[in-house]
């Protein structure tokens, strides 16, 4: 099975990005100790996705983006500033009822010896706190442990397809299990 055999758009989401979009398309990418929250509204037939590679940024994300003195491209480094500029994204497409959105979480792999900090695990913890004191629910997720993931998003289904990627010494990755389907 190769999700990228598709006519859909394909877009690959580099570390640091976001990407929107209420037209079809097929977003793909992989992570690490990097978190990906994926937002679908089923009403609107919109998605949006993050990769993010820190949990917060420097002093309080407001949501109003650029109030935190950085630019939109350096902004979705951070999962406090990714989330919240998805979620202010479709408020402004419209969104009848915030409850509505489904919401999957990806990634927050630890692949450091546990004396050093657990990025994975602090991303997660970020991703966590927002998702939940928005009031939303975790329709899907695979996070944590020590193997990588590729992750195929559909933007206007919602649908996450998740290949575990095992992470070996020298930057060597190779498959490892079945794709698993979100």
């Amino acid at each position: 099975m190769n999700p990228l055999c598709t006519d859909l758009p394909i877009v690959f989401l580099n570390p640091g990005e976001l990407f929107f979009a209420n037209r079809p398309a097929l977003v793909h990418t992989l992570l690490g100790s990097c978190v990906s929250v994926a937002l679908f509204d089923r009403s609107l037939r919109a998605g949006s996705i993050c990769h993010s590679i820190s949990p917060r940024v420097k002093g309080a994300c407001t949501g109003e983006c650029g109030s935190c003195r950085r630019d939109l491209k350096e902004a979705f480094k951070y999962v406090d500033s990714s989330i919240t500029f998805m979620l202010s994204r479709f408020k402004v497409l419209g969104i009848r009822d915030m409850d509505e959105l489904e919401v999957k979480v990806f990634g927050g792999a630890a692949f450091y010896d546990t004396r050093r900090v657990n990025v994975g695990y602090q991303n997660l913890r970020m991703a966590y706190g927002i998702i939940e004191s928005k009031g939303l629910k975790v329709s899907a997720s695979n996070t944590g442990g020590s193997e990588g993931r590729k992750i195929f998003f559909y933007t206007h289904t919602g649908k996450v397809i998740l290949r575990p990627i095992k992470v070996f010494g020298g930057g060597d990755s190779r498959r490892s299990g079945n794709f698993r389907f979100f």
